[in-house]
């Protein structure tokens, strides 16, 4: 199985990234799959309240960024609850790394979960998010 980032983003807050986050990190732990859980909300960190083990990352410095990548070295699956507002941040770091080249270089997949609620706000982000990354600037050159 191939090493897998997987980040849950949004940049509305409420539309249930955590809750995701949460249960999606209880379901690895109640099939005793190995993962990495990771939380970048400073303000509330739902993630790791509840995964006392989750690891946190302040996406503010940029550099701790990194760390998502570095993690995918020790473990095959890592899952982030990435704050509210944080989906420009993560798009231009991916973009500044040439985030499928380097995920190619580690032998892993990215999937980007991103929940959506009734507001027309919620939707539109994850219309942006996905656009990002059909944009050629964030493809391989």
């Amino acid at each position: 199985m191939p090493k897998q980032l997987n980040i849950i983003v949004n940049g509305k807050g409420g539309v249930g990234k955590s809750f995701f986050a949460t249960n999606f990190v209880q379901y690895l732990k109640d099939q005793q799959i190995e993962h990495r859980a990771i939380d970048t909300d400073n303000e509330n960190s739902t993630l790791k309240r509840f995964h006392r083990e989750a690891e946190f990352i302040n996406i503010d410095k940029v550099q701790e960024i990194d760390l998502l990548f570095a993690s995918l070295e020790t473990s095959s699956l890592v899952v982030v609850d990435c704050r509210a507002a944080s989906t420009d941040i993560f798009l231009d770091y991916f973009r500044e790394v040439r985030v499928f080249e380097l995920l190619e270089m580690l032998g892993a997949t990215l999937t980007v979960v991103s929940p959506v609620n009734h507001e027309a706000d919620s939707v539109e982000q994850s219309l942006h998010s996905t656009n990002s990354f059909s944009r050629s600037e964030m493809r391989r050159a």
